[in-house]
């Protein structure tokens, strides 16, 4: 019985994606990020579980996937704009 494994059976969690991953588990999607032919050309995209993480509905409590308003441009650049304020660093973009 791998430690994680018996993390997880000592939490008995309600839903997969409460489940604790192995270091190879977690690590795997950035592995796979890296080298993914996949990925060519899509930048700012969210990944899961080597993927694409899927867009899940606002309301719900999806332990996993992607909610609509976090690829929301215009929020992103909203916070974008509140960091470069509340610190006093300007970090140049590509026109975003």
């Amino acid at each position: 019985l791998h430690v994680t494994e018996a993390l997880n059976l000592r939490r008995r969690p309600r839903n997969e994606g409460d489940l604790y991953k192995t270091v190879q588990q977690g690590g795997a999607t950035a592995t796979w990020a890296a080298v993914s032919r996949d990925l060519d050309g899509k930048g700012g995209v969210y990944l899961e579980d080597c993927d694409l993480a899927p867009v899940v509905p606002d309301e719900g409590r999806a332990p996993y996937g992607v909610k609509s308003w976090a690829l929301d441009l215009s929020v992103a650049n909203r916070l974008w704009s509140l960091c470069e304020t509340l610190t006093g660093v300007r970090v140049p973009t590509n026109g975003a």
